[in-house]
Parts: C-alpha cells; sequence; structure tokens
C-alpha cells in the first residue's frame, strides 16, 4: 500500500494525536516533530483523510526514500512520477536548512533532458503557498524530506483548503474576540480526537459553553447532524444560533441538520432535559487572558468549583461511554510565584469518582507569549 507524508501545523503534537484519532488502523508513525507517515490506499483516500483534518497542512505522497540527491536522480523520479506531461513544479525543502538548496534550474535541465517539458514555479525553501497549489492545479509540489534517519522525496496530493477556513472563520454573521478564542483548527482537532473512527452522523455533540458557535460550525462541517449548545450569555446564544443557521445555508447537505441552542449555566444544563449526549467539546470559561499574578490563586480556586460543578451535572444527560474533550487553562510558568503552583490533579481525582476516566496524557496548546496557556484533556464517561 502506498505511504504518504502528513505535514503537520503550528501545533504538531496535538495534529499528531488528531491524524492517530482519526486513522487508528493504519501503519502511522512520526518520523519527524513536524512529519507523520500514514500507510493509505491511494490519493484520493488522502484528499478525503485531509477534508476531515485541522492540524494537517498538507499530505504528500513518497516517491522515493533515501534517493540519490542530484538533479538527475530527482529529475527521472519526477518524470517516472508524472508520465509525458509537462511538469510545472514548485520544491519544498524539510529538515535541510544546514545544506546546500537544490537548483531548480540543474532539474529543469535534467527533465529536458529525459524529454518532458517544464516550468519551474518560485516559491520558500518551506515549499509553494496554498493558494498557488489550490488555485493553480496544474502546479505540482515536490517535497524533500530530511529525518534523522532517512531521505523521502515526495509528491503533493491534498492541500488544506485555506479558502473554506476564511469563508467559515470571518464569514460567520455573529463574531466576538473576546468569546470566540477557540481557533476552529483548534475546534476541529478537539473534535476528531473525541469522533475518532465513529460514525459522524449517529452522534450527538454538545458544547455548554458555546461563545460563538465555533466548535459547532467544525462538527457540522465534519457531518454531526444533531448538534447542542447552551451559554450564560444572551448575545452568545443569538449569535450562536444565527451561525449555525448560516452554515447549515453554506455547507452543502447540512440544511436538514437538528440545532439547539439554549440559554443556561453549564452546571445546570440537566434541566434542559437534554439525554444521551455522546461528546461534549468545550474551550469554557478560563478567566482573564492577562490577569494579575497574586490573583490567580483565587481564580483557578473559583474555575475547579465551575468546572465541578459542570462534570457532575453532565452525568445527567450524557451517554455510557461518552467522550470529553475540554480545554483546561495553564498560567505560564513565570505567573506561578510565591510558591503557589496550579494542578488540575485534584480536579482530576475527584472527576473518577464520578465515573470519568482520562483516556490520554493533557495536550498542550498556547499562542506564542500567552500568559494563560491550554491543555487539552480527554475523558470518556462510563454510567454508573
Amino acid at each position: 500500500m502506498p505511504r504518504y507524508i502528513a505535514h503537520l501545523g503550528s501545533f504538531p503534537q496535538l495534529a499528531w494525536e488528531e491524524v492517530r484519532a482519526v486513522s487508528p488502523n493504519s501503519d502511522i508513525f512520526l518520523i519527524t516533530e513536524q512529519a507523520a507517515s500514514v500507510e493509505l490506499v491511494d490519493d484520493e483516500a488522502a484528499r478525503s483523510l485531509m477534508r476531515i483534518l485541522g492540524g494537517t497542512v498538507k499530505i504528500s505522497r513518497v516517491l522515493a526514500v533515501n534517493p540519490e540527491i542530484t538533479p538527475e536522480a530527482l529529475a527521472q523520479i519526477m518524470g517516472e512520477a508524472e508520465g509525458g506531461k509537462k511538469i510545472q513544479f514548485g520544491f519544498a525543502e524539510v529538515g535541510r536548512d544546514h545544506l546546500p538548496k537544490i537548483e531548480a534550474q540543474s532539474i529543469k535541465n535534467e527533465l529536458q533532458k529525459l524529454g518532458h517539458s517544464s516550468r519551474f514555479v518560485e516559491g520558500s525553501r518551506s515549499g509553494l503557498s496554498a493558494a498557488v497549489l489550490i488555485h493553480q492545479k496544474q502546479v505540482i509540489e515536490f517535497n524533500l524530506i530530511n529525518t534523522n534517519d532517512d531521505i523521502f522525496f515526495t509528491r503533493t496530493v491534498a492541500i488544506q483548503n485555506i479558502d473554506h477556513w476564511t469563508t467559515k472563520d470571518r464569514g460567520k454573521p455573529y463574531a466576538d474576540r473576546k468569546k470566540g478564542m477557540l481557533p476552529p483548527k483548534v475546534a476541529l482537532m478537539m473534535l476528531n480526537l473525541g469522533i475518532q473512527t465513529q460514525a459522524t452522523e449517529s452522534l450527538t455533540v454538545f458544547d455548554p459553553f458555546c461563545g460563538t458557535g465555533t466548535v459547532l460550525i467544525e462538527a457540522l462541517d465534519r457531518g454531526v447532524l444533531h448538534l447542542i449548545a447552551s451559554d450564560t450569555d444572551k448575545d452568545s446564544v443569538v449569535g450562536t444560533r444565527n451561525n449555525l443557521n448560516w452554515a447549515k445555508s453554506i455547507l452543502p447537505g447540512k440544511d436538514g441538520a437538528e440545532t439547539k441552542v439554549y440559554e443556561s449555566e453549564a452546571a445546570h444544563v440537566s434541566a434542559l432535559q437534554l439525554t444521551n449526549i455522546n461528546l461534549i467539546v468545550t474551550e469554557p470559561f478560563l478567566g482573564k487572558q492577562t490577569p494579575k499574578a497574586e490573583l490567580l490563586p483565587d481564580i483557578f480556586k473559583g474555575l475547579e468549583k465551575l468546572y465541578i460543578g459542570a462534570f457532575k451535572d453532565w452525568t445527567r444527560v450524557l451517554a455510557d461511554k461518552a467522550r470529553i474533550v475540554m480545554v483546561f487553562p495553564v498560567p505560564a510558568e513565570e505567573m506561578m510565584t510565591r510558591g503557589w503552583k496550579q494542578s488540575w490533579q485534584p480536579l482530576i481525582d475527584k472527576l473518577t469518582s464520578l465515573g470519568y476516566t482520562t483516556t490520554s496524557e493533557p495536550l498542550m496548546y498556547a499562542r506564542p507569549g500567552a500568559v494563560i496557556k491550554r491543555q487539552i484533556y480527554q475523558f470518556e464517561f462510563t454510567k454508573k
């Protein structure tokens, strides 16, 4: 079976866990911190996988492992891969900053000797932009990837659709930068950690801290047809309803999805008479993004009280073996002063007695320079 490389994005550890979650039966392993090797049936399977991922920026098919790094050898591989047609190509070099740059003109000359008409498309050393690869269908990108053990020569076959992401992020009618802090791609990665390989049509996904509805929009795009959201803020409730109605109108085949949005505290959603929820994916209230260090102990004490109350209430609405994927805030190391160290372990221990079991180590993601970082925890709930 052909082997492919998933090129991981800004949060590579999270992106790697996402790829593993949606393709557990594949022969899959990391080749660098930013790239994973995946066994897939063909290029169409790679494109199908690309369409459901949030953290992978492109997928390329392996053409050769440990080839001779000469213009003659690379041109030979490229010509065999593309047949007799004109080759319009870009070139990406990964893990090769310490080595001389591959000269495209030399490859063009060798392609000509082999009888191939060609044109080189200039890009950065890390590769062509997504815009070029999406909008110029005739352009092919080849990748030379150095790892500690091997060198892979690959051809890009799938690319993240930046136009689609821009539409979802910027086109929705309701936005609030103070409430909509969860990046859409991270929301999708969290959803995939929870969905794994389950049939999305049969799932009911709930976000009890919905904000602007980012999680639910991504769940809708992922194929989930039963969506529930709630928030304590009236503007968020109305805005999420509008955003979901908008999303149903622009996403093909989603106009019949069932969406319900309630005004409710996260610790009192059982009063809404919800039942058999399979998956909760949420970024809850995290406190102020730039708090004073001396206030952190009290802030986190309040957050722990909020979260434990929510988890207790959710036991009444969750299905057996339901999954929860949730963000927890973590202060930057320099914020934990005067002998105080924040830990979520006491809360995790309490959740065990309620039927929640952690299913993996927490995954960290944070914007550069963030005072409050984020850890993603995953739980499975067992009804008592």
